[in-house]
């Protein structure tokens, strides 16, 4: 029914190979994450969706327990999720694409902190954990505040991909008497976002 459906508003689905979903599961992985579980948010335009419910009693449960059934068809095929929930009234999909996936931001937060090992707190001491927390913790204020300033083709990266395009990057130090000259690759692909960045940063 929902392969009947997509068809008569986009034709017909691309059938994406596994390096092709692949692909496009680290776009929808690096997407913004600015609402909810970027898994969810950022879905395929192409996309026809499908949302209800059912009631299932498990073992060692009197009462049934309410699941949120979500059906999705895009290029990828037929997508399904289950969600359970213990809000007795309320509109299934409201409660799925708002509330349910609206909740997983603080896990999003959590995931770029540790992209910078903000939870690596070997020492000893409680406190000199503690300011190698606030340290991480201002580390990824910055880069999140480096991000905010990108163009927007570069604004959706993760914190993680920030690093490595435009932190991390090779160059060739060269020293003179009065200067100390940066030189990178001509293939390096952010060449002009950086030029640009670093001038605003600096002006």
């Amino acid at each position: 029914m929902q392969k009947k459906e997509f068809e008569q508003i986009y034709g017909s689905p691309a059938l994406l190979d596994k390096t092709a979903w692949r692909q496009n599961q680290e776009r929808l992985r690096f997407s913004s994450k600015d609402e909810g579980r970027m898994q969810e948010t950022h879905e395929s335009h192409r996309l026809v969706r499908k949302v209800g419910q059912l009631y299932w009693k498990g073992r060692g449960y009197n009462d049934d327990m309410r699941v949120i059934c979500r059906a999705d068809y895009t290029d990828a095929g037929t997508e399904l999720r289950f969600v359970i929930t213990n809000r007795a009234k309320g509109n299934p999909r409201w409660l799925y694409e708002n509330r349910y996936c609206g909740r997983g931001q603080c896990e999003n937060w959590i995931k770029e902190l540790k992209a910078i090992n903000c939870d690596r707190l070997s020492c000893q001491e409680f406190k000199a954990n503690q300011f190698r927390l606030l340290e991480h913790t201002m580390a990824y204020i910055l880069l999140k505040t480096l991000r905010d300033r990108l163009s927007k083709f570069h604004a959706t990266i993760s914190i993680d991909q920030l690093r490595l395009k435009f932190v991390r990057i090779w160059v060739l130090v060269k020293e003179s008497a009065r200067r100390i000259h940066l030189q990178w690759s001509e293939c390096y692909p952010c060449k002009l976002e950086f030029i640009r960045l670093s001038t605003e940063i600096v002006s």
